[in-house]
């Protein structure tokens, strides 16, 4: 769902901007008394509902917020492969004192049926094309994961562009002080398979996969400190 590469580099550069004082395995049967979460349908949720969060944090002594909001787009064509397909837009701003020092959105484009990605459009000229995609199980367990999708991040947004790295995303089902999160961990490497940051997403899911207003943001990028982003 790409909270992915291009969301990961935007990621590393706001860590830049804060140094410089700127800007597994998929569930299977468990005994009735563990609670089972419907991830899929919270999965469904994440890319078809409207949300918005906003979480706080710090690095290197400069505090920050983060406003992340879904919102879901009309069927569009994907540029790289020419499909039809179901969309949502994920917009990501990074705030210090109250001055937005960055924002990327990323448009997802995904199978409306079963929930697929087939890859995105990073809001920069640049596009991300699936070469995996993997449904999320019906229900999970806290402690479970699995592969969610692997893809191919493009110098453009057409087809036959050069690939500029991969990233691969698993998702997991989380718990944190007591919440229960829905999470998206993304791995970018450069196409030498240096790792260039990590970025992990985490949105609070009841039961019956509902999304809750809690949410949790970790970012990793070489060079940097690892900085974790929450609302609660």
């Amino acid at each position: 769902m790409r909270i992915e590469l291009k969301r990961v580099l935007a990621a590393s550069a706001w860590l830049m901007l804060v140094a410089c004082g700127g800007g597994g395995s998929s569930s299977g049967s468990s005994p009735p008394d563990i609670p089972q979460f419907a991830v899929n349908a919270a999965q469904r949720h994440l890319l078809s509902d409207a949300g918005s969060w906003t979480l706080a944090g710090s690095a290197n002594g400069q505090a920050f917020t983060i406003d992340l909001t879904h919102e879901a787009l009309p069927v569009g064509v994907f540029a790289v492969s020419g499909a039809t397909a179901t969309r949502s837009r994920q917009t990501v701003t990074l705030m210090q004192a109250g001055v937005v020092t960055d924002t990327n959105a990323v448009t997802y484009y995904f199978n409306g049926a079963d929930v697929l990605l087939l890859g995105s459009d990073n809001g920069d000229t640049t596009c991300s094309v699936a070469t995996a995609s993997t449904a999320v199980p019906v229900t999970a367990v806290v402690g479970d994961t699995g592969p969610l999708y692997a893809d191919n991040d493009l110098t453009r947004c057409s087809n036959g562009a050069a690939v500029a790295g991969t990233t691969l995303t698993t998702w997991s089902l989380e718990s944190d002080s007591g919440v229960v999160l829905l999470c998206w961990n993304q791995t970018a490497k450069d196409v030498a398979g240096t790792v260039l940051a990590t970025l992990s997403t985490c949105i609070e899911t009841s039961t019956a996969g509902i999304l809750g207003s809690k949410a949790r943001v970790t970012i990793a990028a070489s060079g940097f400190p690892v900085v974790i982003a929450r609302n609660f």
